[in-house]
C-alpha cells in the first residue's frame, strides 16, 4: 500500500452506492440510478490514484457481500474492510488471478472479544422481540461471530433502554 494522504473511510449503503430496498443485500444492479454514478465513480476511483486517497468501506453488511458492490462498482480496491457494522475489520489480502481472501485484524477481535456471549445477546433479543409483531431476529446470513442484529421498527427510548438493561 502506497502512502496515504487521506484515508477515506466511508459507509457504502446509501453513501457510495444507491440506497437498497430492505431486505436486499445490495441496490447497485438493480437501481437506475447505477447507471447515473458510473462516471462518478470512475472520477472517485481517478481522484484516489492521483491524491493518494486509501478508500476503506464501511457497512453494516458481511465483507464479502461489500467487496462485490466494490467489484460491481468498479471502485478503488481497500486494503481494509469493516463489515457488520464495525464488529469485522478484514484487511484485504489480494493475489495475483484478481481475487482476494481476508485477514481478520486480530487486536480488534481480541477487543471485542472480552465479555461478548452471542448466546446471551440472541436469547435477549429472541425474548425482547417475540411481543413485538413484525420484528424478528435477521437471518443467519446477516449474522456474524461478534454481531447480532434484528429488525425492530419504531422502538421508544423505554423500550430501548429495556433491552439495553437486558445485555447487561
Amino acid at each position: 500500500m502506497a502512502h496515504a494522504t487521506v484515508l477515506h473511510v466511508t459507509d457504502m449503503d446509501s453513501t457510495m452506492v444507491p440506497p437498497s430496498e430492505e431486505g436486499k443485500e445490495s441496490a447497485v444492479t438493480d437501481n437506475p440510478l447505477f447507471s447515473e454514478d458510473e462516471g462518478a465513480f470512475a472520477s472517485y476511483k481517478q481522484m484516489c490514484s492521483q491524491h493518494n486517497v486509501v478508500f476503506v468501506p464501511s457497512s453494516g453488511r458481511t465483507p464479502v457481500s461489500v467487496m462485490e458492490t466494490v467489484r460491481l462498482c468498479n471502485l478503488p480496491r481497500p486494503p481494509f474492510v469493516i463489515g457488520g457494522v464495525g464488529t469485522e475489520i478484514m484487511e484485504v489480502v489480494y493475489n495475483e488471478n484478481g481475487g482476494f481472501s481476508f485477514k481478520p485484524l486480530s487486536s480488534w477481535e481480541a477487543h471485542i472479544n472480552q465479555n461478548w456471549n452471542p448466546e446471551v445477546v440472541a436469547q435477549c433479543l429472541a425474548e425482547f422481540l417475540i411481543c413485538r409483531e413484525g420484528d424478528s431476529l435477521q437471518p443467519e446470513n446477516r449474522q456474524s461471530r461478534f454481531k447480532k442484529s434484528a429488525w425492530a421498527h419504531k422502538l421508544s427510548d423505554a423500550e430501548l433502554r429495556k433491552l439495553e438493561n437486558s445485555l447487561k
